[in-house]
């Protein structure tokens, strides 16, 4: 995988690599990963 970092942490890539259910949001213009748990 090859990319940003905007452009690799989703929530579908999250998933896939990692097996993680988490969502990803914005949060004053930075990206903010909340894992549920």
């Amino acid at each position: 995988m090859i990319g940003t970092p905007e452009e690799m942490i989703t929530k579908e890539n999250l998933k896939t690599v990692f097996n993680l259910e988490a969502e990803v949001l914005d949060y004053q213009g930075k990206q903010l990963v909340v894992h549920h748990m």
